[in-house]
């Protein structure tokens, strides 16, 4: 089986289990939602590491949560023997004019990392953490099975961790639009997030 049969076949299993147990994991882990607010990342903590910006294009500023309610939303490529990962950022600057790295208005949105196990998130979890880690640092996920791990709280702050053989192994983490992402979540909207 090639990379790409490989992703599907991972990929339609994922969606069958997501889909089989979702009812009744919403339903249990309906409290988990109430009781908690996940943490929230800072711009600061990851500025050593990017590299490379560009604006996202504008069909996609309504996805992500708007400090403001004005501006517009750049990203940095984190790179570390090769692309690392891509973190989004708000800024108050009108359609992203003049946007520069040394902004001190630029607020963390969301991050994706794939390939970099030396970054931390909460100081412990990260690509290539058992995933007994996540669950001690985050608790309980809203939503689980064999390969996923997703976790939101009512402020939109999201959190999807992909596993394999117990251990992370892409993380997708921000905050979210609530008038375009809808909770709970369902497979359409683990999809959507993971498209910005």
């Amino acid at each position: 089986m090639n990379q790409e049969q490989k992703a599907t076949s991972v990929n339609i299993r994922n969606d069958v289990l997501i889909e089989k147990r979702e009812d009744s994991i919403n339903e249990i882990n309906e409290n988990v939602q109430q009781e908690r607010t996940l943490p929230l990342l800072y711009f600061e903590d990851f500025r050593a590491l990017c590299e490379t910006s560009c604006m996202h294009g504008k069909s996609k500023w309504s996805k992500f949560y708007n400090p403001t309610g004005k501006g517009g939303f750049g990203y940095y490529s984190i790179l570390k023997k090769g692309l690392a990962g891509w973190l989004t950022v708000h800024t108050e600057r009108e359609n992203g004019a003049n946007w520069r790295m040394d902004d001190t208005n630029q607020t963390f949105i969301s991050i994706r990392l794939f390939n970099f196990a030396d970054l931390c998130l909460f100081d412990s979890v990260h690509v290539e953490a058992n995933v007994r880690v996540l669950e001690n640092t985050l608790g309980e996920p809203n939503l689980r099975n064999d390969s996923l791990y997703v976790y939101w709280d009512s402020n939109w702050t999201i959190g999807i961790f992909h596993i394999k053989e117990d251990k992370i192994e892409k993380i997708t983490y921000g905050r979210y639009n609530k008038e375009e992402i809808k909770l709970p979540l369902t497979n359409a909207e683990i999809r959507k997030i993971e498209r910005l």
